[in-house]
């Protein structure tokens, strides 16, 4: 496979599975823009290796392949029958992307096997560090920067919008068995887990999505 191959590859993936991230990002220059695809293709593997209907070992096997999958991209000893490593190699050799943010989204995506309540804000935060501060800092380093408090604001930028995520899919996840709104915001407002659950637009409800919005912007 070549990697003008992989990187069509990781468009097609990108078009098929966020068309709004996919046209939100059509007017980068190519090189650019394929080096986003490719880092969202990867992100959508790690996403859906702890997403699915598998069961608990085979989620955890599937984490650490993507693990592994970091270490081949960033030593080169990628397959060359892979399109989403053939992509992601290229892009961080092309970009300079760093390997901490990379393995930060790992750690993030591994802490839904095991984290399913978050008691607080700061330990959402954590989480959302990993799982989107880190994809703003990659991104960063593909769409190029001069200034270093950009990296910053990206990371700020990147859980601002995993808030919003989160406000957006509080059904979906808790249909997973996960809630991500701090337990102790939900408290405040007088939600328990079965207004989060059963999809209970109370006042209370109203005011701690309120909360979440003012936080994430």
């Amino acid at each position: 496979m070549t990697v003008d191959e992989a990187y069509d590859r990781c468009t097609a993936i990108t078009r098929a599975e966020a068309r709004n991230f996919y046209f939100g990002f059509i007017l980068l220059p190519r090189e650019r823009r394929r080096g986003i695809h490719a880092l969202y293709a990867f992100s959508r593997l790690c996403d859906d290796s702890v997403d699915g209907a598998e069961g608990a070992e085979e989620k955890a096997a599937a984490v650490r392949a993507r693990r592994h999958d970091v270490e081949r991209a960033y030593t080169g000893a990628v397959p060359a029958d892979d399109p989403v490593l053939v992509a992601l190699a290229d892009a961080i050799r092309r970009f300079g992307i760093p390997r901490g943010p990379m393995d930060a989204l790992v750690d993030g995506v591994e802490m839904d096997l095991h984290t399913d309540r978050y008691p607080d804000w700061p330990s959402l935060k954590r989480y959302c560090d990993r799982v989107a501060g880190a994809v703003g800092v990659l991104s960063l380093h593909v769409f190029g920067f001069r200034d270093p408090a950009a990296v910053g604001h990206a990371e700020d930028l990147g859980v601002a919008m995993q808030v919003v995520n989160i406000m957006r899919d509080v059904q979906e996840d808790a249909q997973r068995g996960r809630i991500y709104l701090p337990a102790d915001d939900m408290a405040a407002h007088g939600v328990d887990e079965a207004d989060v659950l059963g999809d209970r637009m109370t006042p209370g409800v109203a005011a701690l999505m309120q909360q979440q919005a003012d936080r994430a912007r």
